[in-house]
């Protein structure tokens, strides 16, 4: 865990500055987050604890506060990924890539990805499957623009 100084820059971009090497890590504030006021807003220039987020490009680094909070359904979620829970998903759309669909009676937006390169069973899958219909989902990773990757 990383200590540093919570910043504000233009009004609207959240830095973390590390505390032993000055350098101004820019903050990664997920849509599954509350208490935005509380967490951030209210903790401007104050001490705050973060973690950076994994990363191949060092010009890339992010940092994520260690004491957010999440909706009730980011937990539902991630315990769903644990302990690979199927839902019933209702197909919203389509496209060459996937399918769009939604979860937790339409509260949660996901995309079903096909694979790169898919076998005629998964083709022929893919193409019975329509807008309306519902088929069953797992979750596969949550991201941060507030919908699910699915399978």
């Amino acid at each position: 865990m990383l200590s540093g100084f919570l910043k504000l820059i233009d009004e609207d971009k959240f830095f973390v500055k590390h505390i032993s090497s000055y350098i101004f890590v820019p903050l990664v504030i997920s849509a599954w987050e509350t208490d935005l006021d509380e967490i951030y807003n209210n903790r401007i220039n104050c001490l705050v604890n973060f973690k950076l987020t994994p990363t191949q490009k060092n010009n890339k680094l992010k940092a994520v506060l260690t004491d957010v909070k999440f909706c009730d359904e980011y937990y539902e979620l991630l315990a769903a990924i644990d302990n690979e829970t199927e839902f019933p998903a209702l197909l919203t759309g389509k496209n060459t890539q996937g399918l769009f669909a939604t979860i937790f009676n339409g509260r949660i937006e996901g995309f079903i990805p096909i694979s790169k390169y898919p076998d005629n069973l998964e083709l022929l899958k893919f193409e019975k499957l329509k807008k309306g219909n519902i088929t069953n989902v797992r979750v596969k990773q949550i991201l941060n623009n507030k919908t699910v990757s699915l399978t």
